[in-house]
């Protein structure tokens, strides 16, 4: 049986200041937008339109809350459509007219880092669809907010992947969604490598001039430096450093050839 309930409420400035004392689950206020409802409000411009305010099953706000504000701050009573008894996980699917992202919805759901969070995210998701070429580009899909979503519910462990990213971007040697979706991909092969492999990835110790790893170090600071670092173009270089890692052998300069005569094709890593 259904568990949602549906009702239009007269919603006057006392019951919104009761009701946004449950607002524990948005994002940020936007200041802006408040003030243009409310001066709307005290004008007589707004408009019952039919958007809801929106109750989780615990009594926590999931949409709405700059409506209410705005009622509180302009003294002026509204109807609104009152929905109650939703899902929590509902809220990724919410406002989308006011352009909330993956992120604002990961910082909703507690999770810090959440702009590494977010690209990471959709790299690994597309990843698992089996694109290879031209990864985190335009050419392929970005994954919706649920698709993200679900793939860190079922996959928590991407969560350890950031501080890899992080300490790699901290010393410019690539950026930190790419730095953590490789920590996260090559872990899912081997931890113990991955974790030697990253370390001397991010220290640029132990190891020789012929050393993969020191290879993808310096090609990926070359990169950098020509703003030319993308997913896209690091992402084989760096399998190819993994691959030749894993398997004990030497390289003195990492390239991946796309066309030409001798096209390469992908190094999927072993």
């Amino acid at each position: 049986m259904s568990e949602e309930i549906v009702e239009i409420v007269v919603i006057t400035p006392e019951m919104a200041t009761q009701m946004l004392r449950r607002n524990t689950r948005n994002r940020k206020l936007r200041e802006e937008h408040v003030r243009d409802l409310a001066g709307k409000m005290a004008r007589g411009e707004f408009q019952f339109n039919g958007d809801a305010i929106r109750w989780s099953r615990q009594r926590e706000i999931l949409d709405g809350q700059h409506r209410l504000h705005a009622v509180a701050r302009s003294g002026v009573s509204i109807r609104a459509v009152v929905v109650h008894g939703l899902t929590s996980d509902s809220q990724v699917t919410m406002d989308r007219q006011n352009r909330r992202t993956l992120g604002h919805h990961l910082d909703i759901m507690g999770e810090s880092n959440t702009r590494t969070l977010t690209a990471t995210l959709n790299l690994a998701v597309q990843w698992d669809r089996g694109v290879r070429s031209k990864l985190g580009t335009s050419a392929h899909r970005v994954p919706s907010y649920e698709e993200a979503y679900d793939y860190l519910t079922h996959n928590p462990g991407i969560r350890a992947s950031l501080d890899a990213g992080k300490q790699l971007a901290s010393r410019k040697i690539m950026r930190a969604a790419t730095g953590a979706f490789l920590h996260w991909v090559f872990s899912r092969i081997n931890v113990d490598a991955t974790e030697d492999f990253f370390d001397r990835l991010i220290s640029g110790m132990h190891v020789d001039e012929d050393d993969p790893v020191w290879a993808l170090r310096e090609r990926s600071k070359d990169l950098r430096t020509g703003k030319m670092e993308s997913p896209a173009t690091l992402v084989p270089l760096a399998c190819k450093a993994w691959n030749l890692y894993r398997r004990g052998k030497g390289v003195r300069f990492l390239r991946f050839r796309t066309s030409g005569d001798c096209p390469e094709t992908f190094p999927e890593p072993r």
